[in-house]
């Protein structure tokens, strides 16, 4: 379904609302659709199109805080290639070498958790922020584990982020919740029950189907 049909669909539902707007259509159309997003799905996960892993944060000694691309909605973890740590380089980040490594497996290849770093998501007007708490030194090998934001509906031209069928199942009735919010004056009532409800069956279908995990436990010798 595209936005424009969508919206036909709730401007017969919500007789007297307009597509744009303080109160359009729309506006909700895209509030809903970004509480939606915000899950740590896999269908989400940003990868590297040119190399197949994840986006690299390439970083400068002396410099903490980064920015992300603006496609970022919020990065869940830094990680390391578990090779880079013999001879990387950085591996005395933080005593990195020095602590449990907690690893990730992710499209075949493994990862350690970069720790004591701290992390913001987007907003409508800033991307994404990382903050390391130690300094990362001169390196490209830093990766980001992050999730892709959603398009911004400020057209009814714009491709919708989540995809059929689930545009029609869970998108459609969440913004008409939000609009019977606005219409009965309990907005922030709505606005936590779509949470409640449709967040999580969203979640659960952006992690349908192959995903590249390994979830073998991995030996640890212990």
């Amino acid at each position: 379904m595209t936005t424009y049909e969508l919206l036909s669909i709730l401007e017969e539902q919500f007789p007297g609302w307009n597509r744009d707007g303080v109160r359009g259509l729309l506006r909700y159309v895209d509030v809903a659709q970004k509480a939606l997003c915000m899950v740590p799905a896999e269908q989400l996960l940003l990868f590297d199109d040119l190399t197949g892993e994840l986006p690299a944060l390439p970083t400068t000694s002396g410099l903490y805080a980064y920015f992300t691309a603006p496609e970022v909605s919020f990065v869940d973890e830094v990680l390391l290639e578990a090779q880079s740590l013999n001879g990387g380089g950085i591996q005395d980040y933080g005593n990195l070498a020095y602590r449990k490594p907690e690893y990730r497996s992710i499209s075949g290849v493994t990862y350690v958790r970069v720790p004591y770093i701290r992390t913001w998501p987007a907003t409508d007007s800033t991307n994404a922020k990382i903050l390391f708490t130690r300094d990362p030194g001169t390196s490209t090998l830093y990766k980001l584990r992050s999730y892709r934001r959603p398009a911004t509906l400020d057209s009814d031209s714009i491709e919708l982020t989540i995809p059929p069928p689930y545009d029609e199942l869970y998108l459609l009735p969440a913004t008409g919740k939000l609009i019977e919010g606005v219409n009965h004056g309990n907005y922030i009532e709505a606005r936590a029950s779509l949470i409640r409800e449709f967040k999580p069956l969203m979640w659960e279908a952006f992690n349908l189907g192959e995903q590249g995990q390994d979830n073998e436990p991995e030996d640890r010798g212990f």
